[in-house]
C-alpha cells in the first residue's frame, strides 16, 4: 500500500500528454524525464499554428493571453447554463458574474440539477460534466500558484494542458446543455 507521500511523488509515464493530463481526474504535471525541448515541441503540437499567426510573440507570451480568454470563457458557459436554469431575471438579482467565483457556480449548478431532475441519467451526465469543469477549475489554482510561486523559467507543459482543459471542459459541459435541452436558448460560446 502506498503511502501518500510515495503516491504523491510520482510521476507520470513518459508518453503521458497534456490531453490525457486533464481527463478522468488526473493531474497536470511534467511527464518524467521532460526537457525544454520536449516542452516547446509539445506547444508547438499544441498551438504553433497559433503562434505562427502572431506576430513577434514568444509561447509564453502568447500562453500569457491564451489561459485569461480560455478561463473566461469557461465561466461564460457557466455563466449562461445559470441563467437558463435561474432565468433572467434571477439570475441578473445574483450578481451573475461579479460575485460567484468560479466555484460557487459550479456547486450551484450542481444543486440546481439535483433539484429540476427527476431523471437520474440526465443529473448523472451533468454531475460527471460539472466533476471535470470542478476539477480543472482546482488544477488551474494549483499550476497558476506553482507558476507564482516559481523563480525559474516556467515549463510549457502545464500551461498548454490548462488552457486546454479549460476550453475542452467549457466545450463539454456546453455539448451537454445543448444535446440535453432542447429548449436551450442561452448563447453559445463554442458550438
Amino acid at each position: 500500500m502506498n503511502t501518500k507521500n510515495e503516491s504523491d511523488a510520482k510521476q507520470e509515464p513518459e508518453d503521458f500528454r497534456h490531453n490525457a493530463g486533464i481527463y478522468n481526474g488526473r493531474a497536470i504535471k511534467l511527464p518524467v524525464r521532460w526537457d525544454r525541448q520536449q516542452d516547446r515541441a509539445d506547444f508547438d503540437d499544441c498551438f504553433g499554428d497559433d503562434l505562427r499567426s502572431a506576430d513577434d510573440e514568444s509561447p509564453l507570451d502568447f500562453l500569457q493571453e491564451k489561459l485569461p480568454s480560455a478561463y473566461e470563457e469557461f465561466n461564460e458557459v457557466l455563466d449562461n447554463a445559470l441563467n437558463h436554469y435561474l432565468g433572467q431575471t434571477t439570475f441578473a438579482l445574483t450578481g451573475g458574474v461579479a460575485v460567484l467565483s468560479t466555484e460557487e457556480k459550479i456547486e450551484w449548478l450542481l444543486e440546481l440539477v439535483a433539484t429540476r431532475s427527476a431523471s437520474a441519467p440526465y443529473r448523472a451526465r451533468f454531475e460527471d460534466a460539472l466533476a471535470e469543469c470542478l476539477f480543472i477549475d482546482r488544477k488551474r489554482r494549483r499550476v497558476l500558484r506553482g507558476l507564482l510561486r516559481s523563480t525559474e523559467e516556467p515549463w510549457l507543459y502545464p500551461l498548454c494542458a490548462l488552457a486546454d482543459g479549460l476550453v475542452s471542459r467549457a466545450m463539454d459541459f456546453e455539448e451537454s446543455l445543448v444535446c440535453a435541452h432542447c429548449g436551450y436558448q442561452q448563447p453559445l460560446v463554442f458550438h
